[in-house]
């Protein structure tokens, strides 16, 4: 086998990534991380790649905590349980090789340092352990489970709604029609059961893809319809009239729901979060932070001193609150406790 000059993470239209490419990723990451919790989704080529992952991290030494078949939010949880995670799927396009995500122990995504770093390791020359020094496989089947009480632990307020629920016959399938259902929303479920073979709706805004939960949620009158893709990791919201909202405003429903004490968000967003969803907050002392081209400019009220909540807009301004955004940053009380990004583009 030819070693290549570069980790190929996913497959693109132009170029599959491949097992070898598992089997020497399995070898990087174990110069680093003994313990690694790993997961795959549903695609028929996900058990290969992550046959060779393992087969990558064993002979290098490192053990393993497989999971099984789960959604992303879940092994971005049960991360925790590990020195990193890895998420074997393909749910960009149906044909393509399944690739990898690569997580850090509190569920966030690896940084391009992070993987710039694996590069280098990877074209270096790495000497297996003997047979003494293998690693071992744990395999743990209850994650989901687990991360389902997790998730109805934090989200105790009863739900009181109606909606179509379109789960894309994945693995989120798992966890979000039980959740809801255990909030006390009325759910009525399509494409609830795992299907491989199932060539999933586009996550896009354009409501002609959606024309079949449109047509549930118009004909059931204060009914909302949610899309979920097939990890659980997008989503589409309907309001009442089959209309797609915004992620704007998908994100200051939620925030007005879970209120956070600090949120993240891109300096070009708009002041709907802080206009709409603060204002109703600042009574209670919700401290905004503001600032112009990415700049924070740390200008607080004596009531927003007090109260410590804060809303970081743009780089400048979350690298100098970098230690408290690590600390922080979480929606309500979620956040990586439960491997969810709640976000908009660019966040």
């Amino acid at each position: 086998m030819v070693k290549p000059d570069r980790i190929l993470l996913r497959s693109s239209p132009s170029e599959d990534t491949s097992p070898e490419m598992g089997l020497l990723l399995g070898h990087a990451l174990a110069m680093d991380y003994k313990r690694v919790v790993i997961a795959r989704d549903l695609m028929k080529s996900s058990t290969m790649m992550k046959e060779a992952l393992v087969a990558g991290l064993t002979s290098s030494g490192a053990d393993v905590i497989d999971l099984g078949c789960t959604s992303a939010p879940v092994t971005a949880m049960m991360a925790k349980h590990g020195d990193c995670a890895v998420y074997i799927t393909e749910y960009r396009e149906y044909g393509l090789i399944s690739g990898y995500l690569l997580m850090n122990s509190n569920g966030s995504l690896f940084r391009k340092d992070q993987i710039r770093h694996l590069d280098k390791i990877f074209t270096e020359k790495q000497e297996l352990p003997d047979y003494r020094h293998l690693g071992n496989v744990r395999t743990y089947n209850f994650a989901t489970e687990e991360y389902n009480r997790r998730l109805l632990s934090i989200l105790r307020a009863p739900a009181g709604c109606s909606l179509v629920l379109d789960c894309n016959c994945g693995v989120s399938a798992d966890s979000a029609p039980q959740v809801l259902n255990g909030m006390g929303a009325d759910v009525i479920a399509v494409n609830a059961q795992k299907d491989r073979n199932f060539i999933s709706r586009p996550m896009s805004m354009t409501e002609a893809e959606h024309r079949e939960i449109r047509q549930f949620v118009e004909s059931d009158p204060g009914t909302i319809g949610v899309i979920l893709n097939r990890i659980g990791t997008l989503a589409t919201i309907l309001d009442e009239k089959g209309s797609v909202m915004d992620s704007e405003k998908v994100l200051a429903l939620i925030v007005m729901f879970l209120k956070p004490k600090c949120i993240v968000v891109p300096a070009n967003m708009t002041s709907l979060v802080d206009d709409h969803t603060f204002r109703g907050c600042s009574r209670r002392g919700t401290q905004i932070h503001k600032g112009a081209h990415g700049r924070g400019l740390g200008m607080r009220s004596r009531r927003q001193q007090r109260s410590g909540h804060r809303v970081l807009r743009g780089w400048d301004h979350i690298r100098r609150h970098q230690h408290d955004v690590r600390r922080h940053l979480r929606i309500g009380r979620c956040g990586a406790d439960v491997g969810g990004e709640q976000s908009v583009p660019d966040v």
